[in-house]
């Protein structure tokens, strides 16, 4: 398909003030508005559909993953349309949000926690953590993703007291919280946790005999930032203590958050001879070959050597290993290059959003 083409506009004997190219959302391509297209649409963004504006973020989301557009133009995208109402074009801005979090310096994470509190925090306050009668499924939906983002990345001292109050109800009555919050409120009180919660939440997951409970309470215990509290996390995987093939995801789940993203890899490199043998093969894919994804999420050129130099050798005799490495590796790659643009806009952003 050829990237240009010119299209007349009919009815009309002048230029317009503004233009969507992607009418109601329809269209499966991404854009780039170049000049003062993109700036004219947005002080317009009023007569958009919801499908339209639905559609713009999640251009802009790609694009920011692209490399295409700065980080600050995409959170201010994210900061006009925060208020929605509608879910989709609520849940949008959180994503991208959300996406940009890997490429926060450290020095701006209270930055960024208060940017959060201050475009979601509202919202989240006003959902509370239980429905209400007559709500619509769009509000139930919401819910949990709203307070998740404002409990955790934003770091709200209410929702987290709120939330292990909450957690600590449900593992004595299973009732006290209602089924598609259980997620949100384990997953908030796990990321300010202390071990005494995720003791508590691991004697549950030893206990519990249903498998989505399970999940729940494993990918919960993944959350806490503590480091010493995530490597016990880890260490379950060298005993019997709960199903191995369950215990998978913590590898994942802790390099989510910067307290926690090395400690994956530390305990794989550490303990690579006496975890392997212990991974179920799966379809003809050998168990070992997805250890190189506890190294995924780094961004770095170090990372990246040290991975390759310790997996390629170890992967060779390993069904589907290489490939499972050459994923990795590429992805640290494709990260290392956005975080060098994308960092430093975040970081002007935030600096701004600060003063």
């Amino acid at each position: 398909t050829d990237p240009k083409d010119v299209i007349a506009l009919k009815d009309t004997n002048s230029c317009p003030a503004w233009i969507t190219a992607n009418d109601q959302g329809t269209g499966y391509y991404h854009l780039l508005y170049q000049g003062d297209l993109n700036q004219k649409l947005l002080k317009n963004s009023s007569q958009l559909s919801v499908a339209e504006r639905v559609d713009l973020l999640r251009n802009a989301d790609a694009l920011l993953q692209a490399g295409k557009l700065p980080a600050g133009d995409a959170l201010s995208l994210a900061r006009q349309f925060r208020n929605g109402p509608e879910r989709d074009v609520i849940t949008a801005s959180i994503k991208i949000v959300n996406k940009v979090r890997r490429f926060v310096d450290p020095s701006m994470e209270p930055t960024y926690a208060k940017l959060i509190r201050d475009l979601f925090g509202e919202k989240a306050r006003s959902l509370g953590w239980k429905s209400t009668a007559g709500e619509d499924d769009d509000t139930r939906l919401l819910r949990p993703e709203v307070l998740d983002i404002v409990g955790t990345l934003g770091q709200d001292p209410q929702l987290a007291s709120e939330a292990k109050g909450l957690a600590l109800k449900w593992l004595i009555d299973r009732s006290a919280v209602q089924a598609d919050m259980v997620s949100a409120v384990l997953g908030v009180a796990a990321f300010h946790g202390d071990t005494g919660l995720f003791e508590q939440l691991l004697t549950a997951a030893k206990q519990s005999k249903d498998r989505r409970e399970r999940e729940r309470i494993l990918t919960a215990l993944s959350q806490f930032r503590d480091p010493a509290i995530a490597n016990r996390a880890l260490g379950l995987m060298l005993t019997d203590e709960l199903d191995l093939r369950e215990l998978l995801q913590t590898l994942n789940v802790l390099q989510v958050n910067p307290e926690t993203r090395e400690l994956p890899w530390k305990f794989v490199v550490a303990n690579y001879d006496k975890l392997s043998p212990r991974l179920p093969n799966l379809l003809g894919v050998g168990g070992a070959a997805m250890l190189p994804e506890s190294a995924i999420s780094f961004c770095d050129e170090e990372h990246y050597k040290a991975a390759q130099s310790f997996f390629t050798p170890r992967m060779k005799d390993v069904n589907g290993g290489q490939k499972n490495l050459d994923v990795t590796l590429e992805a640290i790659q494709l990260c290392t290059a956005r975080a060098a643009v994308q960092t430093p806009e975040i970081n002007r952003f935030l600096e701004a959003y600060k003063n």
